[in-house]
């Protein structure tokens, strides 16, 4: 399949418009990182440790595909900017956990309103598609997408 044939084998499933939602998904994170004054790999490691935290370095590392000098330098911009912390690991003295602030928190609520805001519009221009059924398919995509990167990185 090439980037002009939008369909998956046996005409099933149009890839273009997932493809088109992934592109306009960097962009939109771009916006949101921007209007909170961050770089877009600092709003993704808030993302990830609100999501899954309290995580070491070298966890949040893994998981943004960082190196442990890069991953200082982000974790340094983004705590001095008062949206994580990084403390001793009350379970091994030799490691830090990184936790969410307050205002790390409430950079993520707000990054949720704006979302949610933007899938009720997406939820108007489909009338017949329930609240739920988008739900269940976003989900489903998030979750093979995540498959497909976990069986890649074996």
């Amino acid at each position: 399949m090439t980037l002009a044939d939008n369909t998956l084998p046996g005409g099933r499933l149009s890839t273009a418009g997932l493809r088109q939602l992934m592109l306009n998904g960097h962009q939109y994170r771009d916006v949101l990182a921007q209007a909170l004054k961050l770089g877009t790999n600092d709003l993704i490691a808030i993302f990830h440790v609100c999501l899954d935290g309290p995580l070491t370095p070298q966890q949040l590392g893994r998981r943004m595909g960082m190196t442990s000098g890069t991953m200082t330098a982000l974790l340094d911009r983004v705590e001095n900017a008062g949206f994580l912390t990084r403390k001793h690991n009350p379970e091994d003295r030799r490691s830090l956990l990184i936790s969410a602030t307050p205002a790390g928190e409430d950079a993520i609520d707000w990054t949720n309103q704006q979302l949610g805001a933007v899938m009720e519009l997406a939820l108007a221009e489909v009338p017949d598609v329930t609240p739920e059924q988008f739900d269940s398919v976003i989900t489903a995509l998030s979750r093979a997408l995540e498959r497909y990167a976990e069986d890649a990185q074996d």
